[in-house]
């Protein structure tokens, strides 16, 4: 019979979704394996889709963290030194200067 071929030939998991039905026509059967079917391809495109989510956000966050790694150490109007620029992080930012008064 052809249902039981379709039966005896899916994969273990086909296999026992199939033969919950007691009452398990060639029609059933064939409906049971094409939404079996649909919803592995369904599963391996979000696999594949969660991957590339996962690859793009580990690509900007190592961006992100190569920025601050790599910030601007430029010399420093204020004191002269090198730091990166940010002018809140100055030791000078904000006082005055002991030798010009300025």
């Amino acid at each position: 019979m052809i249902r039981d071929k379709l039966v005896f030939t899916a994969n273990k998991r086909l296999q026992e979704k199939l033969l919950r039905d007691n009452e398990l026509t060639l029609e059933k059967a064939i409906s049971i394996c094409r939404a079996y079917e649909q919803t592995t391809n369904n599963m391996e495109e979000m696999n594949k889709s969660e991957t590339k989510i996962d690859k793009v956000s580990n690509k900007s966050q190592l961006k992100q963290q190569e920025r601050m790694g790599n910030q601007r150490q430029n010399d420093c109007r204020f004191c002269g030194r090198k730091h990166p620029f940010e002018k809140e992080k100055c030791p000078a930012w904000g006082k005055t200067c002991s030798n010009c008064g300025g």
